[in-house]
């Protein structure tokens, strides 16, 4: 079956959702926040092939996968073939396995090493496939990427999974430990309640879906007033106060010399939506960067981030 495709109404989510035409089949959904798998086959009653989505606008990039299953029977062992991997080297060939919890059991665990097979089937279709996972050229008419070499044809690589459902209820099966919007949002939330003064959140546009891009600041001059520091410099050049400005009076203080120069370093992550890794690793670095430690508190005073 060909999956539902996503509401055109930019607001809201991209949700997948496939159901086999089998009642008492397992059923697999990307139904939910971060969800990506394409379409599913079913092969035999305990062996299933799903192709993943392509990242949006570029056919070149099928890396990952966040799916649910369902409808399963207690014990029943299944063998899932992820079919459409664009990358041949992959951590997969090195012993990392996919990630899988439990409606009863919502910590993430790894499946057994054993039972994960990454290998290239070079009897697969070699043209490009679209987001629906069919064999159709995508926007580059075709061409493979440079690690694919030349010559025009594909061979993707393929993830096959053994697994066995232990009860009969939805599990959910990861490339890698999510990290999805809502749970960014709730992060920043709480770290703006903090109110702390080395801290600035400001909102740096919206998405086209109308979600927030937010860019947080940190450092000890995060709230320093930048009209103020010019003013200042333009005092302190003349040597005097500025043209236009009252002198001061002997009570008054003085004007504070210019802010002097600071490092300032810019960190970005998740440049790929499969990339959640350095999501997970950019949170570590912003709990550290605004802790009471002593090297944070020296790393604030000398360097502005922005994040």
């Amino acid at each position: 079956p060909r999956p539902t495709r996503p509401s055109s109404n930019l607001t809201h989510p991209c949700r997948l959702s496939l159901t086999l035409p089998y009642p008492s089949a397992t059923q697999f959904s990307a139904d939910f926040e971060g969800g990506n798998i394409g379409d599913v086959r079913r092969v035999a009653d305990n062996e299933f092939e799903i192709s993943v989505r392509h990242d949006t606008n570029n056919p070149r990039q099928r890396l990952w996968f966040y799916f649910k299953a369902q409808n399963a029977r207690a014990g029943q062992k299944v063998l899932i073939h992820i079919v459409n991997f664009s990358k041949t080297k992959s951590l997969y060939r090195d012993g990392m396995s996919p990630l899988v919890r439990t409606a009863s059991v919502p910590t993430w665990e790894r499946i057994n090493p054993k039972s994960v097979f990454y290998y290239k089937q070079k009897d697969r279709p070699t043209k490009k496939q679209d987001d629906t996972g069919r064999g159709s050229p995508g926007p580059d008419g075709g061409r493979d990427s440079p690690e694919d070499g030349e010559g025009g044809r594909k061979t993707p690589c393929v993830l096959s999974i053994v697994y066995t459902f232990e009860r009969k209820e939805a599990h959910w099966f990861s490339y890698s430990y999510p990290f999805g919007y809502t749970m960014q949002q709730h992060l920043l939330d709480a770290l703006e309640r903090k109110k702390l003064p080395y801290v600035k959140r400001e909102l740096l546009c919206r998405t086209l879906q109308n979600r927030r891009c937010d860019v947080l600041t940190i450092g000890e001059d995060v709230n320093v007033n930048v009209n103020d520091g010019d003013n200042a410099r333009d005092e302190t050049e003349a040597g005097g106060p500025a043209q236009g400005d009252a002198p001061h009076s002997p009570s008054e203080k003085p004007a504070e010399s210019p802010p002097t120069r600071r490092s300032v370093v810019m960190i970005t992550c998740r440049v790929h939506p499969g990339e959640t890794p350095c999501s997970h690793t950019l949170r570590g670095f912003i709990d550290f960067v605004t802790g009471d430690s002593a090297l944070a508190v020296k790393l604030r005073k000398r360097v502005t981030f922005v994040l």
